[in-house]
């Protein structure tokens, strides 16, 4: 049986600038939490300095290239801890 614990989530991100945050709170604000939170972003915006500023425990994988969603799950779940 898997646990929370045992859960990682991923999340491809690409200029998310307007809507990171309210997705890494909604994650934040859930009353069990996962393993951790992956973050995949191709960004040219502010998202990766967002991300790092205001989600410290958040696991950042920034890449100059731009990623499409595919690639950047595989990358995040590559990296992911979680079963």
């Amino acid at each position: 049986m898997i646990s929370s614990s045992d859960v990682s989530i991923v999340i491809p991100s690409y200029n998310s600038h307007k809507t990171i945050t309210a997705c890494l709170d909604s994650i934040a604000s859930q009353d069990v939490q996962p393993l951790e939170v992956v973050v995949v972003d191709s960004s040219v915006d502010d998202t990766p300095d967002i991300i790092s500023q205001r989600y410290p425990n958040v696991k950042l994988r920034h890449r100059e290239n731009r990623l499409f969603p595919g690639p950047a799950r595989n990358l995040g779940a590559s990296r992911a801890q979680g079963k």
